[in-house]
């Protein structure tokens, strides 16, 4: 699961670079990694997670279909190279 959020987080990252009203995927990374860490999650990190797919997902959902192949392409190719480099 930690891995598929993580993706995420980094697609939406990928589309900030593009687009300046992308939200912040802050809360995103910080629950990805309070869950690699294996420290407790409060109620508070939950609800700032959910907040945060909730602001990505209206965006995503506001690009066209030519913005949001963009931007998966681009996620693919930097997905391919990570995976490359190991």
């Amino acid at each position: 699961m930690v891995p598929a959020l993580r993706c995420v987080a980094e697609l939406f990252d990928l589309a900030r670079l593009r687009y300046a009203n992308c939200p912040s995927t802050a809360a995103l990374h910080q629950l990805t990694n309070m869950l690699e860490a294996d420290q407790l999650l409060g109620p508070d990190d939950l609800a700032a997670c959910r907040a945060c797919l909730m602001q990505l997902r209206t965006f995503a959902g506001r690009l066209t279909l030519g913005q949001l192949q963009d931007v998966v392409r681009t996620a693919s190719i930097k997905f391919e190279l990570d995976l490359q480099d190991r």
